[in-house]
């Protein structure tokens, strides 16, 4: 009376019902988190009072013969052609102490070149190759460089160092290198 009789395809006819599947298990469950590392241990505190080493030479009078040093077109601390260039404390510091140059006597610098012309080389070379460790290691040396840069101005290369007792000392530096200058200071 109220049901209708539904036509099965002929595959189904005379075949009893296809019993339901069970439920899947359920997923494990997923392991623990591994525990985090341990924290990196603190970097070692810098000491710039390494001992010193057995080379008393500092290496860029060493170096300034080497055929490496002598193909850069401009010396500057730090940076020898073909190596790498210092990048951590640890490598400024092993790098300073090679070069460790003493003026306890002297108070202030000065240097005075040209831009241009000869002359000058020795006072341009000084204050980008042999300026740093000197700053470095006298830090109460008040340093000042004056470049003139018009190339009609004269100029005439010179050092002007003051001492502790306030005497002043001035050289020039037309035709000096870089160490000769160095030695000079060091005479002081």
């Amino acid at each position: 009376a109220g049901v209708q009789a539904v036509a099965l395809p002929p595959f189904f006819r005379g075949r009893p019902p296809l019993p339901t599947p069970p439920p899947p298990p359920p997923p494990p469950p997923p392991p623990p988190p591994p525990p985090p590392p341990p924290p990196p241990p603190p970097p070692p505190a810098l000491s710039l009072s390494l001992s010193p080493l057995p080379l008393q030479v500092p290496l860029y009078l060493s170096t300034l013969s080497s055929p490496l040093r002598l193909t850069m077109a401009k010396r500057i601390f730090g940076r020898v052609k073909g190596m790498p260039r210092p990048k951590t404390d640890s490598d400024w510091a092993r790098l300073f102490n090679r070069h460790k140059i003493l003026l306890p006597s002297i108070k202030r610098l000065e240097l005075f070149c040209h831009r241009h012309g000869p002359g000058n080389t020795g006072v341009r070379l000084f204050k980008s190759d042999i300026l740093p460790p000197i700053e470095h290691w006298n830090t109460d040396l008040d340093v000042h460089y004056h470049k003139e840069l018009d190339k009609d101005k004269p100029c005439k290369p010179r050092v002007v160092a003051i001492t502790h007792d306030d005497q002043k000392h001035e050289f020039t530096a037309a035709g000096l290198k870089a160490r000769d200058i160095l030695e000079k200071l060091k005479g002081l």
